[in-house]
């Protein structure tokens, strides 16, 4: 009996050693931040013997548009997790829900598979709490690629994704939407062909129509960066524009069939990354007519720019402004409004918002950007007044891509130039 009493005890013994192995020893919620690509973020997050675990879709989330994007599938008939690096990770709406509370007594060591590009993979440490895989992060990071570092003096845990290439664009579709079936369609399509990274030609076609609009670029090099440069359309001179170090110095228009020119200066700042000040000076005569007195008119803009890494955070712009015929006064005044643009992570445009000094009603524009490993595919632009909560899609704008390498704040530029327009009061860069 004592030899029966005795096997049933170690049984017993060997169950609970089997379900406290399956138990983390240590589970509570981390009290650590988070911050991917230097942007801080909430989401759930859990401390397990010393180490952070992170919801394996949380994490897909956070990535998805960069160089260690990944896709998540599970495979029920498997009971297996899937995971495609450099997939586009699609949503399921639980990202990033931190209204759940604290779950940590529901940890386990999960029991599914984990396959990564189809390979059954083992030496990832994942539990399952509250339903959901929770990632040992640093061993997710040397799975799929992404860096992981700690800021102990802010006590926060660090992802920095790997870079992706950027390059130049091959093309630029833009679709607008159709009155009759609200449906999208092409309104036309810009295509550029390069040399020495800088392009030499930009042409537009539109549906319906046999003639393209082409714009040429005469540049001169020096070090690899360009000097000076003259745009044409077609045989007409649009303008001259000098550069300084490869960064934008001036730019000279001249009005063809008018006496007149137009002049601005680009002063820098913030490390010579972005222009922080333009100064516009304008002329224009009567042809023909040397007595009558000529229209003149003068402009600073004013940017104020933050920036990190390279690329835009925020700008603000606003400015003064005269005009005057000969012989008048000039009343400088302020700008109506003050243009503020927001960007995401990568230096895009994500919003814009105006703020007027009298009773116009302002509209801000919100982007909604697709991403590939670290592209920007598409551009959906969204229009609304401030007055309303209507939503107006305005624009699509779909990207395709040369194999040209191009700088992260210079490709950001050249993103912005196109979904927003170039030389608008949001966004006044140049990026070629």
């Amino acid at each position: 009996m004592k030899k029966v009493f005795s096997a049933l005890l170690i049984a017993l013994l060997a169950l609970a050693i089997s379900a406290s192995a399956a138990l983390a020893a240590n589970v509570i919620q981390s009290p650590q931040s988070l911050r991917v690509d230097g942007k801080t973020v909430e989401c759930d997050k859990y401390n397990i013997d010393g180490s952070n675990y992170f919801k394996l879709r949380d994490i897909a989330y956070l990535l998805d548009g960069s160089g260690s994007q990944f896709s998540v599938d599970w495979d029920a008939a498997a009971n297996a997790v899937s995971i495609v690096k450099g997939a586009v990770y699609t949503p399921d709406g639980s990202e990033l829900d931190v209204s759940g509370g604290d779950k940590s007594s529901t940890a386990v060591v999960s029991s599914q598979t984990v396959t990564i590009d189809g390979k059954a993979v083992s030496g990832i440490s994942v539990y399952n709490i509250g339903g959901n895989n929770y990632f040992k992060l640093r061993d997710l990071g040397s799975a799929l690629g992404f860096g992981v570092d700690y800021d102990s003096a802010a006590n926060t845990a660090i992802i920095s994704s790997a870079q992706a290439q950027k390059t130049l664009i091959k093309s630029v579709t833009v679709y607008t939407v159709d009155f009759e079936t609200k449906e999208w369609e092409e309104s036309e399509k810009t295509e550029y062909a390069y040399e020495n990274g800088y392009p030499v030609t930009m042409t537009t076609t539109w549906p319906g129509s046999d003639e393209p609009f082409v714009k040429t670029f005469a540049y001169t090099f020096a070090n690899g960066v360009p000097v000076s440069l003259s745009r044409y359309d077609g045989e007409t001179k649009e303008y001259d524009a000098e550069y300084v170090n490869g960064k934008l110095s001036q730019l000279s228009y001249a009005f063809s069939g008018v006496e007149g020119s137009r002049h601005l200066i680009y002063i820098y700042g913030n490390d010579d990354e972005y222009f922080t000040t333009v100064l516009h000076t304008s002329h224009v005569g009567v042809p023909g007519e040397p007595d009558e007195p000529s229209y003149n008119a003068e402009e600073i803009d004013e940017i104020i720019v933050t920036a990190a890494g390279g690329v835009l955070q925020k700008t603000v712009n606003h400015g003064l402004y005269t005009n005057w015929m000969d012989g008048e006064d000039r009343d400088w005044l302020r700008f109506n409004g003050t243009y503020t643009a927001n960007y995401d992570k990568d230096g895009v445009l994500a919003s814009t918002s105006t703020v007027f000094r009298d009773d116009q009603i302002p509209t801000d524009y919100l982007f909604e950007t697709s991403r590939d490993n670290g592209r920007v595919t598409q551009v959906i632009r969204r229009s609304r007044p401030q007055d309303s909560d209507q939503i107006t899609d305005e624009a699509k704008i779909v990207f395709e891509y040369t194999d040209i390498s191009v700088d992260a704040g210079r490709y950001s530029r050249m993103i912005n130039a196109h979904i927003i327009e170039e030389g608008n009061s949001f966004y006044i860069y140049n990026w070629y």
